[in-house]
């Protein structure tokens, strides 16, 4: 089974204004991964994350319910609008069934080593579901800034987009070494410094992405196949690990 835990579904205008903005439906989304042979997906809005539109996660909830055994929808919410951002994300989980929680501090403009962050992840241990976190080097979005984070809240799941990708892989590895709640999500990283993860840390706690439609998950997939390690490792880093922490986490 491949699990891929890093999807976007694309499919209005982002405020970003991009040389090429790829869109991408959920009908699209499920042929790729039919074309790649991916079982299941992660998948959030990508508009959500520039703009605060609850709408969004609407959009998202029609598109899971549409595939339910193929797409796993995660609810994007801005820290910035503090108990309002904190209602919305309730009302995604309860209302919508969402199963969890997309942040990009680059996008949204706020440090995981802020206050700013407390009420919505107070909501996010209440209702006791996974978050998935943009990493890498641009601003606020060091994994050492989420790992102090998860170092808060003990009892959320994190999983780190893209561990820090290209620029600080090496921080992504000390904050899972730091942090046993702490998950590595591979997309856009080298070889080697995947291959660098599954030796410092296991391959239990590294999980494919795809960060699907900016990269075509056929390439990841290959990236991961052709990794110095052994073939358990490829399998439990393909999808056996997801599939066990959704299990796990009640998805």
């Amino acid at each position: 089974m491949i699990i891929d835990s890093h999807t976007h579904i694309v499919e209005s205008d982002a405020k970003r204004e991009m040389e090429q903005n790829p869109r991408i439906s959920a009908d699209t989304l499920v042929k790729w991964m039919d074309r790649t042979g991916i079982d299941r997906a992660v998948t959030f809005t990508e508009k959500g994350l520039y703009s605060y539109d609850e709408k969004e996660n609407d959009n998202i909830a029609s598109a899971t319910k549409k595939h339910p055994d193929r797409l796993i929808g995660f609810a994007c919410v801005n820290p910035r609008y503090g108990d309002e951002a904190a209602e919305e994300l309730e009302r995604a989980i309860v209302e919508l069934g969402l199963n969890g929680l997309k942040l990009h501090p680059w996008f949204q403009l706020f440090s995981c080593t802020e206050k700013i962050v407390e009420p919505v992840f107070d909501k996010v241990v209440k209702l006791k579901i996974p978050v998935l976190i943009h990493t890498g080097y641009d601003i606020f979005s060091g994994p050492l800034d989420v790992s102090d984070l998860a170092d808060r809240y003990t009892e959320v799941p994190i999983i780190m987009g893209h561990s820090g990708c290209c620029g600080l892989w090496f921080d992504g590895i000390k904050a899972a070494k730091r942090s046993d709640n702490l998950y590595l999500e591979m997309s856009g990283n080298l070889s080697v410094a995947i291959e660098k993860m599954v030796s410092e840390v296991g391959a239990e706690k590294v999980l494919f992405g795809s960060d699907t439609p900016w990269v075509d998950p056929a390439l990841e997939i290959l990236k991961i196949k052709t990794l110095r390690i052994c073939s358990r490792d490829k399998e439990l880093i393909l999808g056996e690990n997801l599939r066990k922490l959704l299990v796990k986490w009640g998805i």
